[in-house]
């Protein structure tokens, strides 16, 4: 099964597509098709129902859902084995093929639980096939393998119909498993419509499905600063807001309330969260929000990733490799210069992304933030050339440094709070009325006694979490149902009201069987925020059992799960739960997990270009202390290599202002077109002053700009125009202009004028970035120029194949006495001929090294057999 991408965008697209929709997610699991009975899979569904059904759109269309399962399935697991179940669900999805022929997709959704999709079936139609699949059921026998008994077996079935019964696929699904819920509970072998469903007969289930209706409540004078921050946003002031929270406070729901407030604004928006175990990698945060713009694209960006310069790709695909960008740096460029671009191309490639719509950036656990991200919004919004509504959720006592010293967002804060103008505030405890409220409009008119008003008060003290579980626990023992229209609140004993967080979880988790409680092990050593095919590859499970127990896990209030592309995020439904559920492993368990965790993701490693820092964790809490100490060791060169944030600190956001090392010198036969396309240059520049724009005349002169370029094109990659002390530079090579003394003299004086150092076009150029140059020259009165003026006018008019230099006096001036005082000084005693030799041997043996080690792991034996041949080189130096 392709992605629903793959044929709609070019071939030269789907290994972008393939890494934007793979990222934090194991490749090789994301396959739509059950593995026991190869019919599809719930990651199918999801994504069928999320990207191909026009929700809010059906006209005429009607489209039904039939969620079914075994009726006591788990007997037969038990009386036969679990081979035998799995023998049992193999048949079912046999009939499921048979009954729906062409008409219906038959899919394999959760344990025993199974989907029929039936795309152009009303509800009489999808009935009609339900009770057919009953009565076939019911008529023929499972037969046991290897034996001759067999077992007649029923099938309970749910029906809905869209958009009769729902509006959107999440209550589509819904109001399907409403209806085999109430099947089930009629005495199962039977059908139900979601039609007939009457909250007073489905209690339970309608009171779990309350539970998550409100996620947050109070919280007045938290959402009045994020208000009076909207209203200083819409004055085109960015803003910077920080969320303090102690665990349990609801910082997450906050955050999640917040943006989906927000999420119809004409913006661009993106959620995403810090990661512990990324170890404050530089830029990894940043990546994860390139990535979530870019999938929003239609394209993926892939037009934007084309028509990137080539210095722009040769500096993000040192951080995002998976982009198939296939550039590298050359191997002579220093590391600062590095540095320094790619900080440049990330502000660069951000403005392009989003183009001129504002950015909401919602970012959960951002103590967890790395400083590149830190400081790369940080010059953002110094630049005021992209609008950024940035708002994050913090932990209290926020992580530190590996060395104990604050984490790089209390730096962060410290240093540049007050320059942004950062709004700082805390999640505080919710007030008693505030509790009985949210109980309230969870369950309206339900009457509760004064003293249990009292008690879960007192109990849940204010925290949102805790109050969250003790409900859902009084919804689960059925302490709270519907009799008749009303909800009730049955009378409770004593001490029945858990005293602890703690407490009501370990009672959750003892309700899991056993291999549910290995797999709630396994997603608390994987952390927060768990993608379905990670957890599959990790654990080694089937994807089905892993669905059944996220499902066990969601009923008990431990975890919950979001569709996310092609797969599904799992995470804990609060940090409190996720610490007590990891704290109770067993020491040995634990480290056993992380060595699980930790050599199945080295072996995914090469394949998605990951960093080395999540190895080097979990190694780390696996105890294997020479696989960690290496991977933190390739992490350190990288981040060494790619951050420095001292350096950061001063970054204006621009491009390195060095020439290309790859310039090459014009050939003959251009050389001799450079007179002449100087001059079509200067004649356009003054048709532009003397004609309107869009006239017949300023199209002719672009045209033929453009005509002169393409000449040159025919046999170079770039022209390079560029003036030092009066004289015309072509290509890095000074250019005899004797033949045209008088129209070169005019563009060094127009360029000049201009503040600019050069131009240059690049193969591929269009007309219209032509015409967007050639406008502003011809028709600017401008005398003075901001420092930044021709990079962001680049921007701006996505000059992709021009690229312009501005001068940069100060920085010429610096370097020039830097220059000076080295003459002054000297570079030491000179080296003797013997060494001199030596030179290229070590310079040969060193860039072989460094490639070398980039291809492979550094304990190969080519790695270490590149290294020896520098080390003898050295040795004789």
């Amino acid at each position: 099964m392709v992605s629903s991408h793959a044929r709609e965008t070019p071939m030269e697209n789907q290994d972008l597509i393939q890494f934007l929709e793979s990222a934090g997610k194991d490749p090789s699991r994301l396959v739509f098709e059950d593995e026991l009975t190869g019919i599809f899979n719930r990651r199918f569904l999801l994504r069928y129902l999320n990207t191909k059904i026009p929700w809010g759109q059906f006209d005429d269309r009607q489209l039904s859902l039939i969620m079914l399962d075994l009726d006591h399935f788990k007997s037969i697991n038990d009386t036969y084995g679990h081979q035998v179940g799995d023998q049992a669900l193999v048949w079912l999805s046999t009939h499921l093929k048979a009954s729906v022929g062409e008409d219906g997709l038959p899919i394999r959704y959760a344990g025993d639980e199974f989907m029929l999709l039936l795309e152009r079936s009303g509800k009489s139609s999808a009935v009609a096939i339900g009770q057919r699949l009953i009565e076939q059921v019911r008529a023929m026998p499972f037969s046991i393998p290897d034996t001759d008994a067999s077992v007649n077996l029923t099938i309970s079935l749910g029906v809905a119909t869209a958009p009769v019964d729902a509006t959107d696929w999440k209550g589509f699904v819904r109001q399907a498993d409403m209806a085999l819920y109430l099947a089930k509970k009629r005495g199962r072998n039977q059908l139900a419509d979601a039609a007939e469903v009457i909250q007073e007969e489905v209690s339970e289930k309608a009171a779990v499905n309350q539970l998550e209706a409100i996620t947050i409540v109070g919280r007045k004078t938290e959402l009045a600063k994020i208000k009076a921050a909207l209203k200083e946003f819409r004055h085109k002031k960015s803003q910077v807001l920080l969320v303090d929270g102690s665990a349990g406070m609801g910082k997450t729901e906050f955050l999640t309330s917040v943006a989906k407030s927000l999420s119809r604004s004409k913006a661009a928006h993106v959620k995403t969260y810090g990661n512990r175990q990324e170890m404050f990698r530089p830029y990894y945060l940043m990546e994860t929000i390139a990535i979530g713009l870019m999938n929003q694209k239609k394209d993926k960006g892939w037009s934007i990733l084309e028509g990137l310069g080539r210095e722009e790709k040769e500096f993000l695909s040192q951080i995002m490799p998976g982009l198939g960008l296939d550039a590298t740096p050359p191997d002579s460029m220093d590391e600062s210069t590095l540095r320094k671009g790619i900080f440049g191309s990330f502000v660069s490639f951000l403005n392009k992304v989003v183009g001129d719509l504002p950015l909401f950036l919602f970012i959960d656990d951002m103590h967890y933030g790395d400083e590149g991200t830190l400081q790369l919004l940080r010059r953002l919004i110094l630049r005021d050339e992209l609008k950024l509504f940035v708002i994050g959720t913090t932990s209290e006592g926020s992580e530190t440094s590996a060395d104990g010293s604050p984490g790089p967002l209390e730096r962060f804060v410290a240093n540049y709070g007050e320059e942004l103008e950062l709004t700082r505030f805390p999640l505080t405890p919710l007030t008693a009325e505030d509790t009985l409220q949210h109980i309230q409009r969870l369950f309206p008119d339900i009457q509760l006694p004064e003293t249990f008003s009292n008690s879960i008060v007192k109990t849940s003290q204010g925290n949102p979490l805790f109050l969250s579980e003790i409900l859902r626990k009084l919804v689960l023992d059925q302490k709270i149902t519907l009799v008749g229209q009303q909800w009730t609140l049955h009378p409770i004993e004593e001490g029945y009201l858990p005293g602890s967080m703690e407490e009501i979880v370990t009672e959750k988790i003892a309700a899991l069987d056993e291999e549910s409680r290995l797999l709630l092990d396994q997603v608390s050593a994987l952390g927060e925020n768990v993608s379905l095919s990670m957890l599959i590859g990790s654990s080694d499970k089937m994807e089905a059992k892993v669905l059944e127990f996220i499902d066990q896990a969601a009923a008990q209030g431990l975890l919950t799960s979001d569709f996310a592309l092609n797969d599904e995020n799992i995470r804990f439904l609060g940090k409190r739960i996720l610490d007590i559920t990891y704290s109770a492993i067993e020491p040995e368990r634990k480290e056993q997990l992380h060595e699980q965790i930790g050599s199945y993701q080295e072996g995914l490693y090469e394949k998605l270009q990951a960093s080395a820092a999540t190895l080097a964790y979990h190694f780390k809490q696996s105890n294997d202390t020479k696989k960690a100490e290496n991977y933190e060791r390739i992490q350190a060169e990288s981040n060494n290599r790619h951050f420095d944030a001292e350096e950061a600190a001063e970054y204006t956001g621009d491009m390195p202002s060095e020439e290309p090392p790859d310039e090459k010198p014009l050939s003959q036969e251009g050389l001799v077109l450079v007179p002449g396309l100087i001059r079509t240059f200067t004649v356009a520049l003054r048709n532009i002053k003397l004609y309107p724009p869009g006239s017949k005349s300023v199209i002719k002169v672009n045209e033929d700009l453009k005509k002169a370029l393409d000449q040159i094109f025919r046999d170079n990659e770039c022209l390079s125009l560029s003036q030092s002390k009066k004289a015309l530079v072509i290509n890095r090579q000074r250019m005899d202009i004797t033949d045209f003394k008088l129209v070169a003299d005019l563009f060094i004086e127009i360029i000049g004028r201009f503040d600019l150092k050069g131009i240059t076009f690049h193969r591929g150029v269009k007309e219209e970035e032509i015409a967007a140059l050639t406008d502003e020259l011809g028709r600017s009165e401008k005398k003075v120029f901001e420092e930044d003026h021709w990079q962001t006018f680049s921007r701006k008019h996505a000059l992709n194949h021009i690229g312009l230099k501005q001068m940069r006096y100060a920085m010429q001036k610096a370097a020039a006495e830097i220059g000076e005082k080295a003459a002054a000084e000297g570079s030491g005693p000179p080296m003797n001929t013997d060494a001199l030799a030596l030179v290229p041997e070590i310079v040969r043996a060193l860039l072989s090294a460094a490639r070398t080690i980039k291809l492979y792991p550094i304990t190969s034996k080519a790695s270490e057999n590149a290294v020896d041949l520098l080390d003898k080189a050295l040795q004789q130096f």
